[in-house]
């Protein structure tokens, strides 16, 4: 077994020659590694509220350089998600509400600095956990990580943010 770095979210995981994403600039071993996370989440859990919050973790982890738009868009929608969430206190259908309003905003989302160091706590944080309630602290204590790395960027992520309904 060959391990490697993934550069964007700092995780140490398996090589695979399954394929990556097509704008997610994580290697295909973290993006694996991720489709593994899920389907366990599913099995165990169905469809569970942090199942939003894995998501919103994972996909801004993964900043690029912001040549591919849908990859620049996807880093913004999912900071949204975690502010709602973490910041807001809203729930995962009120955060979903608002990544739709952002997405269908007809100006062009703004781009980010890509974060200098990445989240201390990355996708293995969310394997192996006992029951429903470790696997939302988990998912919590993650993002919570993650939105913290991309501190220099929260007010541009704030501005973006439904103001109504909060």
């Amino acid at each position: 077994m060959t391990i490697v770095l993934c550069p964007p979210c700092g995780a140490e995981v398996e090589d695979s020659s399954m394929p990556a994403h097509a704008y997610v600039p994580a290697v295909a071993g973290c993006w694996a590694l991720f489709g593994q996370v899920q389907a366990d989440e599913m099995m165990r859990f169905q469809y569970p509220p942090a199942h939003a919050i894995v998501v919103d973790a994972y996909m801004a982890s993964h900043p690029g350089d912001g040549t591919d738009r849908r990859e620049a868009q996807s880093v913004v929608v999912h900071l949204v998600g975690l502010c709602g969430l973490l910041e807001r206190g809203w729930d995962s259908v009120r955060s979903r509400a608002a990544l739709r309003t952002v997405v269908s905003r007809k100006e062009a989302l703004p781009m980010l600095q890509p974060w200098s160091q990445p989240s201390a706590v990355n996708i293995h944080s969310m394997v192996g956990s006992r029951d429903i309630d470790d696997y939302d602290a988990r998912a919590r204590t993650w993002a919570a990580c993650v939105w913290d790395a991309w501190a220099p960027e929260h007010h541009i992520i704030r501005a973006l943010l439904p103001t109504t309904g909060n």
